[in-house]
């Protein structure tokens, strides 16, 4: 099933009025601040979202709906997007098809960040997470547990950790040693290429110097023919 299929779409207008339109939920959960020392806590959130529904987390709106705004300098702007980021390159949230050891890792299309000012120069910080379309598939921390969202709440699965950390570094080693592979075959196939363009040059290199001989022959003809036209009407 597409758990995404009833994400609710967000935009600009949303922010311009002086309560945000949708109630913390499945979800929508709601951040009146950004703090770093609670990213933990954001990833929670996010890990449930991508066991359930998807859902959009948003910071700079208070529990009563109310828009607050960040106070985030310019400066930190970029810096937030790239710590957000990093659960995608850093693998901060991992997940498997039950049943398989299968390491399914997060793309820019499951987490997705955006910075929004209204017309009152309030700014706020949205994370959209859509989940993968696939019900088999289960996202944990990398601490190993699992959350899912219930209501407007996060809760976590007590039960076992599905894999170790030893099975998510194994698996990085593979698509590591794959990249280096398909690396390798690529550098190979632009060798061959090179080569072969190399020896096309040097064709074409000899075919221009063959032309200009011809055409150097062709004109001599043409001389010689004129010059005895003109000698047998003399």
């Amino acid at each position: 099933m597409d758990n995404s299929q009833n994400l609710p779409n967000v935009s600009y207008e949303h922010f311009e009025n002086a309560y945000f339109p949708y109630f913390e939920s499945i979800q929508f959960e709601f951040k009146r601040s950004f703090h770093y020392q609670h990213f933990p806590k954001y990833l929670e959130t996010m890990c449930s979202f991508l066991n359930s529904r998807g859902g959009y987390l948003i910071f700079g709106i208070d529990d009563t709906r109310e828009l607050v705004g960040l106070n985030i300098e310019t400066c930190k702007i970029d810096e937030t997007l790239l710590r957000i980021d990093s659960i995608v390159l850093n693998r901060r949230i991992i997940g498997r098809h039950i049943g398989t050891n299968d390491v399914i890792t997060l793309n820019s299309k499951n987490v997705t960040t955006e910075f929004l000012k209204n017309s009152n120069g309030l700014l706020f910080l949205i994370i959209k997470v859509t989940p993968i379309r696939a019900s088999d598939i289960i996202f944990q921390l990398e601490n190993g547990k699992t959350y899912y969202r219930l209501g407007a709440s996060n809760f976590v699965d007590k039960s076992e950790r599905f894999f170790t950390q030893s099975d998510v570094e194994n698996q990085v080693a593979v698509i590591r040693q794959e990249n280096s592979d398909n690396l390798k075959q690529f550098r190979k196939t632009i060798d061959t290429y090179e080569s072969e363009l190399h020896s096309l040059r040097l064709q074409i290199k000899m075919y221009d110097v063959f032309m200009k001989q011809m055409i150097e022959r062709v004109d001599f003809s043409l001389r010689n023919v004129f010059c005895n036209c003109f000698k047998k009407r003399n």
